[in-house]
């Protein structure tokens, strides 16, 4: 219809009337001439989105120019600026619709169009001398054909450290530029792979580490690596670009903006599996591979991925993690989740040039297809958020930034499965986990929660520290305690704020449990006092914390054979502390208040 409109409407500015336009004679061949009622209509073309009519109507002896087909022919022209969503900067002066039949940006113009919105075109054509700019918040979607006669400088995907920009495509033959923005500290890890078929490392991506992973020797092989077996040409099968699909482990200083250049990959691509390494080996079947595209992929679609029955299932599903150098951890994902959220950000949508860890049941060959592609909102890693029957646990310490994350998701059809613990590059850091089958797991799937439900938990401090464990998710459940065990303490964790504790690293690493009913005859009685008390030290330093007042609180402290070493009358408030000035070694303190008498074990070193 809008084809039609826009005939119409020159048709009527050049004296013709609009019944004329019904048969075969409206349509005039370039070079030729039709006769009407408001006399004769030449056509000539000049440039792409123009067509040049002259007729014998007196009004129109200047001639007209005037876009002819509404859709063919949209065209961008630049006039005002680089927005996209300014009418003034497109032909018939208006703005794309949601959906395009076909956009042309010709060369020649004043300013060239950057994309900061959600679009979709049947097909997009870029001139020899135009470009056009995804910008890091733009998504364009192409169905048909996309044609970039303007090489890698018409096309440019930006990336900033909050997001990239994404293209989804379908044909191929697109050369483009894309960028990948370096975050992070100097010299931090990122897991990186490539949008484009056959991009040298060497020199734009050697400046700093470039490391692939192999998995028969389970180590880290460098780049610049070419005498040791295994050598760079062992790893990377002879080749000095990146291969897509794969993964690659890197990392530089100032926060480099790194640039891709070349054919963008789509449709089919093959990562070949490998489990060739020692049954004993920890990381036995790992094999780091990556994003191909330049756009995102769903972990969970129904379709574009073929072959993953070569993946070691748990749980229905298949696992995946990535790591994370911000918070010193792998985050993880499964296929099987309730949740679309993993842990350390990880979500079931893997973000472009991102690299992540899968582990083979078989040496064989995984697939991709652009089914499985999707824009996605997240930057390179998203905040998660919680559902009902999804226990989320976060641990930080005072020794280092580090810190790790721990979901437990109830109500599954089994206890079985969940996502394996990938554990630090950084030997310092914190690393808490379920342990389940006497295997960590950093995602743990469990049935239905009961009152004699235990759930057995890892906690290993890296170094020694004071350290916080929080909670997201326990308001779902009626009752949930972290029962640490070295002190005997309950702790509801429905209550608002955090677990606070010490520990070293030479102590019992299974030191806590989840359980779903309260204590007995075991640390603390709540349900006798009504009154929740936090009790822990850190160094020489004695911490109380108090749920609410009491009245009068009488603190004392023993050693095991019962001599008393401090006795003081704590005054009104909250949250006390006290310098105790002791040996190391295992106290019992008393804390006796309005509602009751309180025992602790605690640990002073």
């Amino acid at each position: 219809m809008k084809f039609l409109r826009a005939i119409a409407t020159m048709a009527i500015l050049l004296g013709w009337s609009a019944g004329a336009l019904n048969g075969q004679q409206a349509f005039v061949a370039e070079g030729g001439e039709a006769t009407g009622p408001g006399g004769t209509m030449s056509h000539s073309s000049g440039q792409t989105d123009y067509l040049y009519f002259s007729s014998e109507a007196g009004s129109m002896q200047m001639g007209v120019q005037q876009v002819f087909d509404y859709f063919l022919l949209f065209t961008w022209t630049g006039n005002q600026s680089t927005a996209w969503l300014l009418a003034a900067n497109w032909s018939f002066n208006r703005t794309p619709e949601e959906i395009e039949e076909t956009i042309t940006i010709p060369s020649g113009r004043p300013h060239y169009p950057i994309l900061n919105v959600l679009q979709e075109v049947v097909d997009l054509s870029i001139e020899p001398g135009a470009t056009l700019t995804i910008a890091p918040d733009g998504r364009l979607t192409v169905t048909g054909n996309l044609l970039n006669k303007g090489g890698n400088q018409g096309l440019l995907i930006r990336s900033t450290a909050d997001s990239t920009g994404s293209l989804l495509h379908v044909n191929a033959g697109v050369p483009a530029r894309v960028q990948r923005h370096i975050s992070g500290l100097d010299w931090a890890w990122h897991q990186l792979s490539s949008p484009v078929a056959a991009q040298s490392i060497s020199p734009a991506f050697s400046d700093g580490n470039v490391f692939a992973w192999h998995e028969p020797a389970q180590t880290w092989v460098s780049f610049a690596n070419n005498m040791a077996w295994p050598t760079w040409n062992d790893v990377n099968d002879e080749h000095d670009h990146f291969i897509p699909a794969r993964g690659y482990m890197t990392a530089y200083v100032d926060n480099p903006t790194k640039l891709f250049e070349g054919m963008l990959n789509q449709g089919t691509q093959a990562f070949s599996l490998q489990r060739q390494a020692h049954p004993d080996d920890t990381y036995e079947g790992f094999n780091l591979m990556g994003n191909p595209y330049p756009s995102s992929i769903d972990w969970k679609a129904a379709s574009g991925w073929m072959g993953r029955e070569n993946l070691v299932e748990t749980g229905g599903g298949y696992s995946f993690w990535v790591w994370n150098d911000a918070t010193g951890n792998y985050g993880a994902y499964n296929s099987s989740m309730l949740e679309d959220q993993g842990t350390h950000g990880v979500t079931r949508h893997i973000a472009p040039m991102q690299a992540f860890w899968v582990r083979a049941n078989a040496s064989a060959e995984l697939g991709l297809d652009d089914p499985l592609r999707l824009h996605s909102d997240q930057a390179w890693l998203k905040q998660r958020e919680s559902i009902p029957g999804v226990l989320r646990l976060a641990v930080t310490g005072d020794a280092n930034p580090w810190r790790d994350e721990l979901m437990l998701e109830f109500d599954h059809p089994s206890g079985h499965g969940g996502a394996e613990k990938m554990f630090s590059l950084y030997p310092e850091a914190p690393s808490l986990y379920s342990l389940k089958e006497e295997t960590p797991h950093s995602i743990s799937f469990h049935e239905q929660a009961t009152e004699h439900t235990i759930v057995r938990l890892g906690f290993t401090p890296g170094a020694d520290g004071l350290f916080a464990i929080t909670a997201e998710g326990a308001d779902h459940f009626q009752k949930i305690y972290l029962v640490d065990r070295q002190l005997g303490f309950y702790h509801d964790l429905r209550l608002a704020g955090s677990y606070q504790f010490t520990a070293g690293t030479g102590d019992d690493p299974l030191r806590f449990e989840i359980r779903f009913s309260p204590a007995g005859t075991t640390g603390i009685n709540e349900g006798a006092t009504g009154l929740n008390v936090h009790i822990y030290t850190y160094r020489q330093t004695l911490y109380i914390n108090l749920s609410q007042e009491t009245g009068r609180k009488i603190l004392e402290l023993y050693d095991l054979n019962g001599r008393l070493f401090v006795k003081r009358e704590l005054p009104e408030g909250l949250h006390f502390s006290q310098l105790l000035h002791v040996p190391d070694g295992v106290y019992l303190v008393r804390l006796t208040t309005g509602s009751g008498v309180h025992w602790q074990k605690v640990f002073v070193r």
